[in-house]
């Protein structure tokens, strides 16, 4: 899924598209009809979660580990949330503008 997202952002050149999608799967928000990002307020608000996340399972110890192993089921698939996290980070990341320059596009617009 991590693969599938970047994929989405290499075609979109928009982080905002592909996190867009990611929070209406998980149930995140039915926008106006005539719009197809969600607003940009509540993509970050999304990704906030993702951050307090971090945060949470960083303070809270061996406990925290196993019910965050456990929230995570089998590993077979990232929370939406972490999912959003790792979209951002990488739309952020240098490797993405360095790809997007040898396609031509204007890496300083993302």
């Amino acid at each position: 899924e991590l693969s599938c997202d970047r994929a989405a952002l290499l075609v979109t050149q928009e982080p905002w598209v592909p996190l867009s999608v990611i929070v209406k799967l998980s149930g995140g928000g039915a926008s106006h009809p005539s719009r197809r990002v969600l607003p940009r307020e509540q993509l970050e608000a999304f990704l906030e979660q993702a951050r307090r996340y971090d945060e949470a399972k960083g303070e809270a110890g061996m406990l925290g580990s196993m019910l965050g192993g456990m929230m995570r089921g089998a590993g077979t698939h990232p929370l939406p949330v972490l999912r959003a996290r790792e979209l951002r980070r990488w739309a952020d990341s240098e490797q993405f503008r360095r790809i997007l320059g040898e396609k031509g596009a204007d890496p300083a617009t993302v």
